[in-house]
């Protein structure tokens, strides 16, 4: 009888939205069972018959109550916002696009400008450096993304959220950025308003709003040192001597959230969510009410037919039973929602979000269930919330329709005066409202006991001597997820805990490992540039293995012992940074980020180099050491003084008297993820009523201060040198040896000597393996009188080369080392001979204009050999200016 009445009074003032919720909330379960089937399965999550389990009941139960208090939330309230997203979402977007709460705040506004920037400049947009991602959305499935350094590139190529949670961070890292001019705020586009960092279009230096920098570096001067041409627009952006082009425009730090529904699927939902600097566990609430407001919308909009089936009355929506009633809503640049259907994307979340919450109190969903009623009562009692930082004009507040600003005070609001002492306080609520709700049954002692909440003081000695409940009761497990749980739950993580907060980042809590291999992996560098640097080619590198290095470089078992360890330790820093690592506008590709090193790869590959395959491991050394220096960085803020610093020389040129394990532990960060558990469960672990787990955060975080309080590494390694490439070291030569140019007579006789250009090339390579080992002594040979050696002196006692089977015999007696420079400059002659250098001045003067209009005239009529019959392969190769393959014109001479 009370469902037919609901289904069908008009006494029942309610709008057919509301009649729907109504009826389902009654246990009438028809609505659902007239909808086609492959709708019906997306929604029983509203039926109750058929055997239900005991969590579906308290999750329908949830959902009726939360229906309840929407209907009835007046506009002051903040339960209204959820009223209009489950009865009313076609206002939502009417006058303005809505932003709703519990949303992803990365910038993926930025998507639309870079989309409208390639779709204006082009391809070529790229080239200014844009961080351009692959996710399958937007315009031709790009995504670009403006880049911040550091953890905040570190957020957003990772996580792909969660920028503005590191503002503070960010605030206290400006100061040690500016000196590498590696962080990069925005500067936009004039012509659409899309961004480029600073870096990207050459700067050396950072353009920022003051208001981005920490107080005490705002009066810093800003710098720009590079300007640039939009491809697109060709209008200058940049600056220079710390102005900016009239086209530059700094931006801030502002939330830059998109409107509208953002989120991707529930399967690719994060573990731990948070936005805006709410809370893991409130973030996580916040998106439960969404969700299941969202999910009563769906249910409430359905139309599943007339009631009873009779013929009078004509049926609505056979066509259409479940309509799309959020796709305005979806922002469909970062979400899929339109493409999906309804109630299977939103009840995915809804179930999940519920999942993860009993994870996150470690408890069960009968404890949820109560907390979320108790949470649901406090706030339906509350008629008006006022914002915490109040409305402009003091204004009557009324949470509808969510402008941005409107959006995080909401979100605000409701964290500091439902959530955080709703999640916080959860064990001692509950206890409260067992009692309240639950009496005094007498089977009350046996449930305790069975649920290990009873105080075992108050059992009987022998019960508790023979049965020993506080032995055998069950704790729950110290686990990685349980220590974010556990800080998912703290307010003010980022201020009390930096160090942990910043440790359990990804991907810096998988690639810690990866630290405590920084000296190994110098090491190998080393052992690379002294055996190899100026003396192989990248030829004879890519046909080399490590393998074969190994077998035949060491003299001795202690020497490859070395070598070994060095490799292995480079294998394993790469193991685990090259899936995550970046290097300036290097575009690492998937194949490459999952290849493993062994010993049967080239050593091109192994060796660091600004070039080609060398450029991997150089991305390896570079990213390992930034995410050392940024962690060893945070933990010195922490502790009140800057950090120190050391060079990678030192770690390894160490002290042959102090233990190579105990040195490297003092100078890089030795520490994994495994023993921070081992810590956790040690010395921070205790279990209260019912297994429930304690952990003493604090315990922690003074831990790992000490354990990660290290030097930051200055890399300072010589680059290296590949034999046959021209080393752009002149000067540098200079600085070593004053370099002198050789007399005429003797650079005649030295072209008279070497005949062809293949010996000018093979003596060039090793005079070239020469200057490597000037550059590499250093100052030892920066005088005078070693200037005096001969060069063929010089390449037989240090270097055991035979000068006279590659070097003229003027070289051999007349070339000193003060003389390389000159020397090198006649082998290149040599290598690259211009034909025409031989030939008398007076054959290389411009021919007379009608002269040689004539001679153009009749060129078609020369015959093909006519430059060779007439002057001679003596002075031109055969064949090489025969009318066919090069014009007359330009060298023909009188």
């Amino acid at each position: 009888m009370l469902c037919e009445w609901l289904a069908t009074s008009s006494d029942l003032k309610v709008t057919d939205k509301e009649r729907m919720l109504l009826r389902i909330f009654s246990g009438d379960d028809q609505p659902i069972q007239e909808l086609p089937e492959e709708h019906r399965k997306w929604l029983e999550t509203f039926v109750t018959y058929g055997g239900r389990k005991m969590d579906d009941l308290l999750r329908w139960r949830v959902l009726g109550h939360l229906a309840a208090v929407l209907i009835a939330a007046p506009e002051t309230s903040l339960l209204h916002s959820l009223r209009c997203m489950m009865l009313d979402p076609e206002k939502m977007t009417k006058d303005f696009p809505a932003f709703l709460p519990a949303m992803d705040e990365d910038i993926r506004l930025c998507r639309v400008d870079a989309e409208r920037h390639l779709k204006r400049c082009g391809p070529r947009g790229r080239g200014l450096g844009l961080p351009v991602l692959m996710d399958g959305m937007g315009l031709d499935g790009y995504a670009g993304y403006c880049r911040y350094d550091l953890r905040i590139c570190q957020a957003l190529v990772e996580r792909g959220e969660n920028i503005w949670k590191f503002k503070s961070v960010f605030a206290t890292l400006v100061p040690l950025l500016h000196s590498y001019g590696s962080y990069g705020p925005w500067i936009r586009f004039p012509h659409d308003g899309s961004t480029v960092t600073s870096e990207a279009i050459g700067g050396n230096a950072p353009v920022a709003s003051p208001s981005s920098l920490a107080p005490q570096h705002r009066e810093r001067p800003l710098t720009v040192k590079e300007v640039a041409k939009c491809p697109g627009c060709s209008l200058n952006i940049g600056g220079r001597d710390h102005n900016q082009t009239e086209h530059t425009f700094q931006d801030d730090e502002s939330d830059r959230s998109p409107w509208g529904y953002v989120l991707p699927p529930a399967e690719k939902d994060e573990k731990h969510v948070t936005f805006r600097e709410v809370q893991s566990s409130s973030a996580r609430a916040i998106r439960l009410m969404l969700h299941g407001s969202m999910f009563l919308g769906i249910m409430a909009a359905s139309k599943p037919g007339t009631p009873h089936g009779g013929s009078d009355v004509v049926c609505h929506g056979w066509q259409d039973p479940l309509p799309k009633i959020y796709g305005p809503l979806a922002n469909e640049s970062v979400c899929t929602l339109r493409q999906c259907i309804e109630a299977q994307y939103i009840g995915s979340h809804f179930a999940n979000d519920w999942k993860s919450m009993v994870e996150i109190l470690s408890s069960n969903t009968e404890d949820l269930a109560v907390g979320l009623h108790n949470l649901l009562l406090d706030m339906s009692e509350q008629k008006r919330d006022e914002p915490l930082k109040g409305l402009e004009g003091g204004t009557t507040p009324k949470w509808a329709i969510l402008t941005l600003p409107q959006r995080n005070s909401w979100e605000e609001t409701i964290e500091v005066k439902y959530l955080k002492s709703a999640i916080k306080n959860l064990d001692d609520i509950l206890q409260d409202l067992y009692k309240k709700w639950g009496g005094d049954q007498e089977d009350g002692k046996f449930v305790a006991e069975l649920k290990e909440a009873a105080d075992v003081k108050d059992f009987p000695p022998n019960m508790r001597e023979a049965q020993m409940p506080q032995l055998w009761a069950y704790r729950s497990a110290v686990t990685l997820d349980a220590l974010h749980k556990k800080i998912g739950m703290e307010s003010n993580t980022k201020e009390n805990f930096p160090v942990l907060c910043t440790v359990l980042q990804n991907p810096l809590i998988s690639i810690l490992p990866a630290l405590g291999t920084l000296v190994g992996v110098f090491e190998w560098q080393a052992l690379c540039i002294n055996q190899f640097s100026g003396r192989i080619t990248k030829a004879k590198a890519g046909e080399m293995t490590v393998n074969d290095v190994l077998m035949t470089i060491p003299r001795n078992e202690a020497e490859k012992r070395l070598w070994t360890q060095a490799f292995k330790n480079f294998q394993r820093a790469w193991k685990l940074a090259m899936p995550y690592c970046e290097y300036e506008c290097l575009q690492i590709s998937e194949k490459m980020r999952e290849h493993e090193l062994t010993i049967d790869d080239p050593m091109l590959l192994c060796i660091p180099d600004f070039k080609d395959d060398g450029m991997y491991a150089l991305a390896v050394i570079d990213w390992l050491v930034a995410q050392h220096n940024e962690l060893v960085q945070i933990v010195a803020g922490t502790l009140g003084y800057p950090a120190r610093k050391v060079s990678s020389r030192l770690l390894v040129q160490h002290d042959a008297t102090v233990s190579q394990e105990k040195f490297h532990r003092f100078r890089v960060i030795k520490y994994t993820k495994r023993e921070l558990m081992r810590f956790l469960s040690n010395r921070c672990a205790t279990w209260g009523v019912g297994g429930k787990l304690n952990l003493d955060l604090k315990q922690v975080e003074s831990h790992l201060r000490r354990e990660l309080s290290r030097p930051e590494i200055t890399v300072e390694m010589r680059g290296f040198q590949w034999l046959g490439d021209a080393p752009a070291a002149g000067h540098e030569l200079k600085q070593v040896i004053n370099q002198r140019e050789l007399l005429p007579d003797t650079i005649d006789r030295l072209k008279l000597e070497i005949p062809s250009p293949a010996l000018a090339n093979a003596c060039l390579q090793k005079v070239q393996m020469s200057i490597a080992f000037i550059l590499k002594s250093g100052s030892s040979l920066g005088t005078e009188k070693s200037g005096e050696m001969l060069l063929s002196d010089y390449m037989q006692s240090v270097l055991a080369e035979t000068p006279e089977s590659f070097m003229p015999t003027t070289a051999q007696k007349d070339v000193h080392l003060w003389h390389v420079d000159s020397f090198v400059k006649v082998l290149k002659q040599i290598v690259n001979k211009d034909p025409v250098d031989c030939m008398d001045p007076k054959y290389k003067e411009e021919l007379p204009a009608d002269l040689k209009q004539k001679l153009l005239d009749v060129k078609e009529k020369l015959p093909d050999q006519f430059v060779d019959l007439h002057l001679g392969p003596r002075i031109w190769p055969v064949g090489v200016l025969s009318k066919h393959n090069r014009d007359v014109e330009g060298f023909i001479w009188t």
